[in-house]
């Protein structure tokens, strides 16, 4: 998938932090438009009601979670992470399944989602082995932004 192709609504998430809604919605918005398609919000009442307006024109937002306090209706981060064990079953996946969005860099523009598939970071292993010529005890020093789409493939 491209950056302007639509995003699969199981991607569609939201996350209330510092006051500020970061969402990734089933459609691509374009930035300049984000201030019209977005309500404001702020942790009070009032947002909660913005909230459950912008739910409805988000079917694909399914869970919300909210990183300080608790609230109903929403997760807790904190408590997510104190119940998540270190132990899970994995789940099979096939290579062409979809595995990882980046945002496109933006020198041509703005930046752009990009989804990416499961057999994406199986060739960085080639590129490990006979491009920077890495063996199984030599240690590589990934320094890129963890932003970026290279954090991942470096570090393969």
């Amino acid at each position: 998938m491209s950056g302007g192709n639509p995003l699969p609504p199981r991607y569609a998430w939201a996350l209330l932090y510092h006051q500020e809604l970061v969402n990734f919605l089933p459609k691509i918005l374009p930035i300049e438009s984000l201030p019209q398609q977005l309500p404001p919000l702020s942790p009070t009442p009032p947002m909660l009601i913005k909230l459950k307006k912008f739910q409805a024109s988000c079917p694909g937002l399914h869970k919300k979670v909210l990183v300080d306090g608790k609230r109903e209706g929403w997760l807790s981060y904190n408590d997510l992470l104190q119940n998540n064990s270190e132990e899970f079953d994995a789940v099979l996946t096939r290579a062409n399944e979809e595995s990882m969005c980046y945002f496109t860099s933006g020198t041509t523009g703005l930046p752009k989602m990009t989804i990416h598939r499961h057999d994406y970071g199986i060739a960085h292993q080639v590129t490990g082995k006979y491009w920077l010529n890495l063996n199984k005890n030599d240690l590589h020093w990934n320094i890129s932004d963890t932003g970026g789409a290279k954090a991942a493939w470096s570090s393969y």
